[in-house]
C-alpha cells in the first residue's frame, strides 16, 4: 500500500463519519440528543492501528441512518433498511476517479449502539483497499446546536464541521497528496537504479579472512597483494531500503579515510566474525545469513582498482511472514593523496576522528524513517 493511497482511504472514511448524520426514525429504541459516535477502523494489509474517528452531533426522529449532507454531491445512499431497532445501509462516493463502497449496519438499543461498517476504496491506479470499522454511539446529552458537528481522531478535535473547512482540508489533503506520490515517484526511480546495482561476487580461488577486521596476513603470500594503493580516500555511500512496497534512498554521504593494506575496508561497513569474508587481488567479498525468529542474508563486496573503488551490499531481513525489508547500498571512492593518516596508521574521517562501524551503524541502514501514514495524517489535519 503507498502512502498516498492510504491518505486517500483514510481521507474518504473520515469524509464518510463526517458527512453522515446518524439519525433514526419513529420506532427505533433511541433517544433524541446529543450522540458521541466513534468509529475504530483496520485495514486489510496494515500492521498498525488507525486512530478512532469520533464525532459529536444531534440526533433527531427526522430521517433515517445515514444522511448524507444535503451540500454533498460526492456520495450517494444506494440503500436502507429499517428492520426493528436494526438499521442497514450502503453508500457510494465518487470523487475524480476514485470510488468508495460502503456497506453498513447499526443496532440501537435506547441510549446507545452498536455497528459495523466495511468500506472499499478503488483508486484511479485501480488499485483496491478494504477496511472494516466497529462503531459505537451514546447519548451524551441534550441538543444545544443541532447544527454542529464535531470531530476528534485519536482523541483529539480536529475540527467543526463546515462545508468551507470541508473544502478547505480537501483542497489541502489533494495538495498534499500531488506531493507524495510526486515523491514516491522519485523514491522509486531511484530505487530501481539502486537495486539494479550488481553485488560483487567472490572470484574463485580467494583466501579465506577472519576476525572482525577481515584480516589473514598470509592472503598475501597465496593471492598476491590487493590492489590497492595506501593513502587518504574519499568514499561515497548511498542507502536504500524497499518495506513491503514502500523504496526510500538517501542522498550520497561522503567521508575521509586513510587506507592500507593492513586496513583497506572501509568504515561504513560492518565487519563481524560471524560474516564470511574472503579476498582475492582485486576484491572483497562478504556473506552472512540467519534463520531464527529474525531472518537475515547479507551479501556484499568492493572492487579494488588501484586509486578507485567500486561495490555493493544487498541485505535482506525477514520478520516472520509478514514483513520484508530489502537494504541495498552503492560504496565508490577514489584516493585524494597520501594524507597524515599513513604517518599515523589511523583511521580518520574528514572530522578527524575515528568513526568505527560500530559507532555508525551505517551499513544496513534506512534514510530516515518509513512512510509513516499515521504522522502524515497528523501533520494533515494538525493534530
Amino acid at each position: 500500500m503507498t502512502k498516498r493511497v492510504f491518505v486517500a482511504f483514510f481521507s474518504a472514511i473520515l469524509g464518510l463519519a463526517v458527512s453522515s448524520t446518524l439519525c433514526f426514525a419513529a420506532g427505533i429504541n433511541a433517544q433524541e440528543g446529543e450522540w458521541e459516535s466513534t468509529m475504530e477502523m483496520k485495514m486489510e494489509g496494515l500492521s498498525f492501528a488507525i486512530p478512532p474517528v469520533t464525532t459529536k452531533h444531534c440526533i433527531t426522529k427526522e430521517d433515517v441512518v445515514p444522511k448524507a449532507s444535503e451540500k454533498d454531491d460526492k456520495c450517494k445512499i444506494k440503500d436502507q433498511k429499517i428492520v426493528g431497532n436494526k438499521v442497514t445501509w450502503s453508500v457510494e462516493c465518487l470523487d475524480k476517479g476514485e470510488k468508495t463502497e460502503s456497506q453498513g449496519e447499526i443496532t440501537y438499543s435506547g441510549n446507545s449502539y452498536k455497528g459495523t461498517m466495511k468500506t472499499r476504496m478503488t483508486d484511479k491506479a485501480g488499485k483496491t483497499m478494504v477496511s472494516t470499522a466497529n462503531m459505537t454511539g451514546r447519548r451524551i446529552g441534550e441538543c444545544t446546536d443541532k447544527s454542529k458537528t464535531t470531530v476528534s481522531v485519536g482523541g483529539k478535535e480536529v475540527q467543526q464541521v463546515d462545508p468551507a473547512q470541508m473544502a478547505r482540508i480537501r483542497a489541502e489533503g489533494e495538495k498534499a497528496l500531488a506531493e507524495s506520490e510526486k515523491r514516491q515517484k522519485e523514491q522509486k526511480a531511484r530505487w530501481e537504479e539502486l537495486s539494479r546495482l550488481p553485488v560483487p561476487a567472490e572470484d574463485p580461488g580467494s583466501c579465506p579472512l577472519s576476525g572482525e577486521n577481515f584480516q589473514d596476513p598470509n592472503c598475501e603470500s597465496k593471492v598476491g597483494k590487493l590492489n590497492l594503493k595506501p593513502g587518504e580516500w574519499e568514499i561515497t555511500t548511498q542507502e536504500g531500503a524497499d518495506q513491503m512496497g514502500h523504496p526510500m534512498v538517501g542522498d550520497p554521504k561522503r567521508t575521509t579515510q586513510c587506507l592500507t593494506h593492513e586496513s583497506p575496508m572501509i568504515s561504513a561497513v560492518q565487519k563481524s566474525p560471524e560474516k564470511k569474508a574472503a579476498r582475492s587481488s582485486q576484491k572483497i567479498t562478504w556473506s552472512f545469513n540467519k534463520t531464527d525468529s529474525l531472518k537475515v542474508d547479507e551479501r556484499g563486496g568492493i572492487i579494488y582498482r588501484g586509486d578507485t573503488l567500486e561495490g555493493a551490499v544487498l541485505r535482506t531481513e525477514e520478520y516472520g511472514s509478514a514483513t520484508k525489508i530489502v537494504h541495498k547500498t552503492r560504496i565508490s571512492g577514489h584516493r585524494i593523496g597520501d594524507g597524515a593518516c599513513l604517518a599515523q596508521g589511523r583511521d580518520y574521517t574528514s572530522q578527524g576522528r575515528d568513526f568505527t562501524s560500530k559507532k555508525r551503524g551505517i551499513i544496513p541502514g534506512v534514510p530516515g524513517e518509513l512512510p509513516n501514514p499515521v504522522k502524515e495524517l497528523r501533520k494533515l489535519f494538525r493534530f
